[in-house]
């Protein structure tokens, strides 16, 4: 039979697939059971560390009844969103006051986020970042 290349296989979700933009860096994380409040101020030190010349912010934001984000802003481009987020999942000692929760982390286009948003499809969105971002 034929042998079919994954990438040759048109994306046709909801996604827009222009990502040379403004990113935001979200964290999809349990409302309980976590420190939350330590785990954002951890990130707002690693923050100034890695990139004073970024003028990064972070917000909480209700993903649902049970799912909160924290979004990180401020990632000019993808270039910039991708390095950032190198650095950042390499530092494990941010990732403590999750314990031992269910999470995702992922970069998203403030487009493909207000997408994000209306979906509130994780599953849909990682097969898109995976494919579009890492290759996969």
């Amino acid at each position: 039979g034929n042998i079919v290349n994954e990438e040759s296989i048109e994306y046709t979700g909801p996604y827009n697939q222009e990502i040379e933009k403004p990113h935001l860096f979200v964290f999809v994380v349990p409302l309980e059971g976590i420190n939350s409040e330590t785990f954002i101020s951890a990130i707002g030190q690693f923050n100034d560390t890695v990139s004073s010349e970024l003028n990064l912010t972070i917000e909480e934001q209700a993903l649902d009844d049970f799912r909160n984000m924290v979004k990180i802003n401020g990632l000019p481009d993808k270039e910039t969103a991708m390095q950032y987020f190198r650095q950042l999942v390499q530092e494990r000692s941010l990732f403590v006051p999750l314990g031992n929760a269910e999470y995702r982390n992922f970069l998203i286009t403030e487009e493909n986020f207000g997408i994000f948003l209306e979906e509130k499809n994780i599953t849909e969105y990682m097969d898109f970042y995976k494919r579009i971002y890492l290759g996969q």
